[in-house]
């Protein structure tokens, strides 16, 4: 008897049939929705893994998934329909559900379950329909106590998801911003396509999003920018001259050090859209790009430049340079091309161009730079005025009213960096690396299994973390160049140990976060040159006193000083040595240098020599800058000996200190060094340095070279990141 026989005949004894499903009511209430896409609801293994892959998506949280379940809970053990749970038909409610505007997704309060307004965030939810395939709305909900920046702040990368967002009311003002900004520039003439000369390539746009923070953290506002591929381009048709120099964060730094211990007033310029402020030479056809209104048979023939074409940052550098200098009577320093000064005096003002955000340093008042010199600025070009300079480059810049002293730290980028690898909350470490700690090559994977795993949560962040970490230790934080220069060093085949080491100086990021440079105002200077004792002053030491590095003075009223320091032979794959130097300036640091040497070192004094040559080519640059400022270098007297000279750059190391000061014959044992030891002698001749013995013990370079112990790290730190003296 057949399968279907012996079934029609169970059938046919009367056997008990199930009753059919009956359409069930669910008995909650309906709320608001926000409409978003639809799909089956997974579950068992399926939901696990979707879990899973939304995680690694950066879409949920595990405290998002762990906050959800908890108001779930809270609200099932209120009562309600099992078997609604277990189907999970039927509209849906939760402890807390909103209707989301594009004016309330970042808001930072709502009323949680009970009611009650609480610090919180929104989580983007998916509620699927039941095993029928009933489709349901999805909602938006708010789960309490959840930090999910990284859920709702995402930046789209399309212009169809930018319109697709939750934040399509504020992207649409930004794109119409940028369209209405190209239109009044007139940026582009519109060309019908067929007149477009066939050796010419109509070049493809896209639109970049972004959002711009303020020194919290905070969104100021949404920025949309039509974006030419660039890479299209061919050299000598669409592109010839590409060079445009910008700004060192060094040179920035030392127009902050200047400026605090000059007393000047620091403002903030943004010119708005600045490439397409820059006329342009070549012949170039775009394609107009999306939400343009533009018709098919139409492009865009430009007049000005784009962002994303290879000449753009070059026409915009020739434009402002040419404004500042030939209309607005500005003069360009030679050594740096991102500085400009006009005036001496009561009328000083001081530039510092970063591409199109303009640092102001003055003693003007806040009436007269506003009437003055902003007011000539907004007849060249369309400005933003943030005002007071708080915020610049990802770094927060805090004025001290009281002394004049300026700090620069960077405690929210910090903060994105550890929420981004969910360590805001651990415990910290007083370190950035664990004492005596090196990192080995054979730390590597060397199967493919173990490089698999590398590639898996969270050990893929490893690039990019220490991408970031290199910025952050360039920007405002030597102390952690080193640690941060051995990380990069296994980029390319990074292992569990260099990820462990990773996330050791992350929890010692988590304690310093607030942690910054700070460069000494004019007042501070004063009250620690008349505490200390004797007859000290900068005067006495540019009339030959004896320079003394324990103290913080040396550096004051604009006077250059410097450490530079090297390890020997201490990176075991291939036993190069470390080099590590630091320039200081009105008490804070401005420029410093933590990086492995390119050849092998056969003694200690070559190592020094390699690190003291380095320093000594900062050393020339930073006091060329200085003299074109107005703010010459010390040179006392030239000629040879210790205590004689200009910029004093201090040296533990006894026999690099001899071979620099030393004119005559060299040993066989030094002749491969010949060149470095030969350019160091003739600045020292000249009067341009002056090497000095330190100690070990004051010698902060030394942070810049190994990883060292907590008492010796908290001795020489505050001296390295400028903390202010108490006097």
């Amino acid at each position: 008897m057949s399968r279907s026989e012996g079934a029609d005949a169970s059938r046919a004894e009367g056997a008990a049939q199930p009753p059919p499903p009956s359409p069930r009511r669910s008995t909650r209430k309906s709320v608001p929705v926000a409409r978003y896409t639809y799909a089956p609801r997974p579950r068992g293994r399926a939901l696990r893994r979707w879990y899973r892959r939304m995680i690694h998506q950066d879409r949920l949280t595990s405290e998002a998934i762990a906050a959800h379940h908890a108001a779930r809970a809270s609200r099932d053990s209120g009562g309600k329909d099992d078997d609604d749970d277990e189907e999970g038909g039927g509209n849906v409610a939760t402890a807390a559900a909103v209707t989301i505007t594009p004016n309330s997704v970042h808001s930072n309060t709502a009323l949680d379950a009970s009611g009650v307004g609480r610090g919180i965030d929104v989580l983007k939810y998916r509620e699927y329909a039941d095993r029928r395939g009933n489709m349901v709305d999805a909602t938006v909900r708010v789960c309490s106590g959840m930090l999910s920046n990284d859920v709702m702040d995402r930046v789209p990368k399309t212009y169809r998801k930018a319109m697709a967002s939750f934040d399509r009311q504020q992207w649409e003002q930004a794109v119409a911003a940028e369209l209405l900004g190209i239109t009044n520039k007139g940026v582009f003439t519109r060309v019908a396509r067929r007149n477009v000369p066939r050796a010419l390539k109509i070049l493809s746009c896209k639109w970049v999003f972004d959002v711009k923070r303020n020194e919290y953290g905070l969104i100021l506002r949404y920025k949309a920018r039509v974006t030419v591929r660039g890479f299209e381009e061919r050299y000598g048709i669409e592109f010839t001259d590409i060079f445009a120099s910008v700004l060192r964060l060094s040179s920035l730094r030392l127009v902050l050090s200047v400026s605090a211990a000059l007393g000047l007033n620091l403002r903030l310029v943004d010119v708005v859209q600045a490439f397409l402020c820059a006329p342009l030479k070549e012949e170039i056809y775009v394609e107009p790009p999306e939400g343009s209104g533009e018709p098919p048979d139409t492009v865009w023939r430009l007049n000005k430049a784009l962002y994303g074409l290879k000449q753009a940052p070059a026409a915009w550098e020739a434009e402002l340079a040419g404004v500042l200098v030939k209309k607005l009577g500005f003069r360009r320093l030679d050594a740096e091309h991102g500085i400009y000064v006009r005036g001496k005096g009561n009328s000083l003002i001081i530039l510092a161009a970063y591409v199109d955000d303009i640092v102001i340093a003055h003693r003007c008042s806040k009436t007269e730079m506003e009437v003055g010199f902003l007011r000539e600025l907004q007849g060249q070009f369309e400005i933003k005025d943030i005002g007071d300079l708080k915020f610049c480059l990802g770094i927060r810049i805090e004025k001290d009213e009281e002394t004049g002293s300026v700090t620069l730290s960077q405690p929210a980028y910090i903060e994105e960096l550890l929420e981004k690898v969910n360590l805001a909350g651990v415990r910290t470490k007083p370190t950035p690396f664990p004492p005596g700690l090196v990192l080995r090559k054979e730390d590597s994977p060397i199967t493919e299994e173990g490089k698999h795993d590398m590639t898996l949560e969270p050990y893929c962040q490893y690039r990019s973390l220490v991408g970031a970490l290199l910025y952050l230790a360039g920007a405002s934080r030597p102390d952690i160049a080193y640690a941060v220069n051995c990380l990069a060093r296994y980029s390319a085949n990074p292992g569990k140990a260099h990820w462990d080491a990773l996330v050791h100086l992350l929890r010692y990021l988590r304690g310093t976060a607030e942690l910054g440079i700070t460069y000494h105002g004019r007042r501070l200077q004063e009250r620690v040159l008349e505490s200390e004792s004797g007859d000290r002053s900068i005067r006495s030491l540019r009339n030959g006193g004896t320079p003394n590095p324990t103290r913080v003075s040396e550096s004051y009223c604009n006077n250059l000083t410097g450490f530079a320091d090297s390890d020997f032979a201490a990176d075991t794959d291939t036993r190069c040595s470390t080099s590590g130097w630091v320039l200081c300036i009105n008490g804070g640091p401005v420029s410093w240098r933590s990086h492995k040497q390119k050849s092998v070192s056969i003694s200690t004094t070559e190592a020094e020599l390699y690190s003291m040559s380095d320093c000594l080519k900062e050393v020339l640059y930073i006091q060329r800058i200085l003299g074109e400022l107005g703010f010459p270098q010390p040179v006392r007297r030239a000629g040879v000996g210790i205590s004689n000279s200009g910029t004093v750059v201090w040296e533990d190391n006894k026999g690099c200190r001899d071979t620099s000061q030393n004119n005559g014959s060299v040993s066989g044992r030094a002749k491969h060094i010949d060149v470095r030891r030969n350019f160091i002698q003739y600045h020292v001749s000249l009067g341009a340095i002056c090497v000095s013995e330190c100690s070990t013990d004051d010698m902060i370079a030394d942070l810049l070279t190994k990883s060292i112990s907590k008492n010796t790290l908290h001795s020489l730190r505050d001296r390295l990141m400028g903390c202010p003296p108490r006097v």
